[in-house]
């Protein structure tokens, strides 16, 4: 137990505060944790407002919030391992089950530093993570107090540092991206700040959203939860798709249930809160400790939460793919298609005659290839330049023959907004609950490039690529695009020029992408390199295509 009298953390307590530590392996997700307690722990009347300083030589991470802060009694309670936190003791919901979050700093770094100031008294307290390892039974571990209840004209608050890093990685967009995702789910009225700037909740652009009361009939244990799925202008990045499944406003998992991985369910996202999660449960429990991001599914509301998440974005996924089909059927749709096929065919050409001129060679490095030209034609079994795991596009000892695609389907009609679907019948789907557990296996592609038009909206890049499938998107909604295209059909020389531009610009980017997924370059300039002679080597095959009508 700690003590009053001089602040200390006993043996199996330092014991249990790096363990739990060690479930935090994140930098993000440590940096999270201090955010949300900042955000939580807010004082009456006041907006929450948390500021993250991230400081890269020496490393150090410096969270300060406008809180309520920590008197001692508060200090105390602070370093109590498995001890709910007193919000929740005394009835407020909170995020606060094990008591475990305040060790996770020790997961990247050796010191943890708390200064905080409640009631004009100020307390700043130090715990070492060699203090922990040194601790030997019986034996107390000391909490530095550097100061305690020292009197000061300072607003209440807490700061948190991180310092004396253990690890060597400390990615400030990666830190940023996950305030964006979790702010989503946080509701309004909070801010938190990132080295001065004010970090967004990140909400894709949104194309129609459905709602669904869940009924006692459906699910008991999500009677009166509401699902909220949102279907989004352009294919979500895969940490943005899924539902986000929610207790009192604190994010445990994020699924497709049994849609993951299927067509169209890459624009699928949307949240349900479900409050039986965060209740008290005789039996197997929902979540751990270790803030892992996944429920467990042998619980009984957690298994009904995936089934309820299954059944409904299935049914959605279904009506999006019969939608896909009919705008395919238009023709603009279809002149869009032959210029998709047409552009697909000399990039796969390109790929082509870039894997018969290269080979990939050992440079000694740690997993990586240096790409030279072969000193020799290839003959029949010799490696060509492909990513593990793959078939070569094309045999090596024959004529160059272009990649034929495995699918150039396009998307939707310029012209014509995704259409909201009527919502059909939920029964349709899938209603077995089931969610695969295991890690996704990459899909390697074996036919190529392919390129297809979408309406991604107005805020969407120009082009995205989508690494799994190898397709590249063209946005038709790009206010260039569109500019570009004006009242004329699809196949006017400037629009044209432009889609066939944007699209080996943006299977250079894709080109450079897979060879650095692939630890094929050794030095940084090379994929500029690369990016600069695919895009010249295109030029050069669409030549025909910019000449003057």
């Amino acid at each position: 137990m700690n003590e009053l009298k001089g602040l200390r953390v006993t043996t199996h307590v330092a014991r249990d505060l790096l363990q739990s530590a060690d479930l935090f392996r994140h930098p993000e997700r440590v940096v999270w944790e201090y955010v949300a307690n900042g955000l939580e722990y807010s004082d009456s009347g006041v907006q929450p407002l948390v500021r993250v300083a991230i400081q890269s030589n020496p490393k150090r991470v410096v969270i300060s919030d406008n809180g309520r802060g920590m008197d001692r009694g508060g200090l105390v309670q602070f370093f109590t391992m498995h001890a709910e936190n007193q919000d929740r003791l005394s009835g407020r919901p909170g995020r606060g089950f094990f008591g475990t979050g305040k060790s996770a700093a020790f997961a990247i770094a050796n010191v943890l530093r708390i200064a905080t100031v409640k009631n004009g008294k100020r307390s700043v307290v130090e715990l070492r993570r060699s203090d922990l390892e040194e601790a030997s039974s019986g034996d107390p571990v000391p909490v530095r107090e550097l100061a305690i209840e020292a009197p000061v004209s300072l607003p209440n608050g807490t700061t948190v540092t991180i310092e004396d890093f253990r690890i060597t990685k400390l990615n400030r967009s990666d830190i940023i991206k996950a305030v964006e995702r979790h702010l989503r789910h946080w509701g309004r009225g909070v801010r938190v700040e990132v080295d001065g700037l004010e970090v967004e909740p990140h909400v894709p652009p949104i194309s129609f959203t459905e709602k669904h009361v869940f009924s006692k009939d459906e699910f008991e244990h999500l009677e009166g939860c509401e699902l909220v799925l949102h279907v989004s202008k352009a294919p979500l990045l895969e940490e943005d798709r899924g539902v986000a499944i929610l207790a009192n406003g604190t994010l445990h998992e994020t699924t497709l249930g049994t849609a993951k991985g299927k067509p169209m369910s890459q624009y699928i996202f949307g949240e349900l809160e479900v409050p039986a999660l965060a209740q008290p449960y005789k039996g197997v429990a929902a979540f751990d400790m270790s803030r892992s991001g996944q429920l467990n599914p042998e619980n009984e509301i957690v298994l009904a939460t995936y089934a309820g998440i299954s059944r409904h974005v299935e049914a959605l996924r279904q009506r999006l793919v019969e939608s896909e089909k009919q705008r395919k059927s238009a023709e603009e749709a279809e002149k869009l298609q032959a210029q998709a096929d047409e552009i697909a065919r000399l990039i796969n050409q390109d790929y082509a005659d870039y894997s018969k001129r290269f080979r990939p060679v050992p440079t000694g490095g740690s997993g990586a290839t240096d790409l030279r030209p072969s000193s020799k034609s290839h003959g029949e079994g010799e490696e060509v330049f492909l990513p593990e795991g793959e078939e070569p596009a094309v045999e090596v000892n024959e004529d160059i023959v272009p990649i034929e695609p495995q699918d150039n389907t396009i998307g939707p009609e310029p012209r014509e907004p995704t259409p909201k679907v009527e919502p059909a019948d939920p029964e349709a789907a899938d209603t077995t609950g089931h969610t695969e557990r295991r890690a996704p296996s990459k899909r390697h592609p074996t036919g190529g490039f392919t390129v297809q038009f979408r309406e991604n909206g107005s805020e969407a890049a120009r082009a995205f690529y989508e690494r799994e499938t190898r397709t590249i998107f063209i946005n038709l909604d790009h206010p260039q695009v569109q500019a570009a295209k004006g009242d004329a059909e699809v196949d006017e020389p400037n629009f044209k020029r432009l889609s066939y531009e944007i699209a080996f610009t943006e299977y250079a980017i894709g080109f450079a992408q897979e060879n650095a997924t692939n630890n094929y370059y050794t030095d940084f300039y090379e994929p500029l390199f690369d990016m600069r002679d695919r895009i010249d080597s295109l030029a050069r095959k669409a030549a025909n295509v910019f000449r003057s009508s």
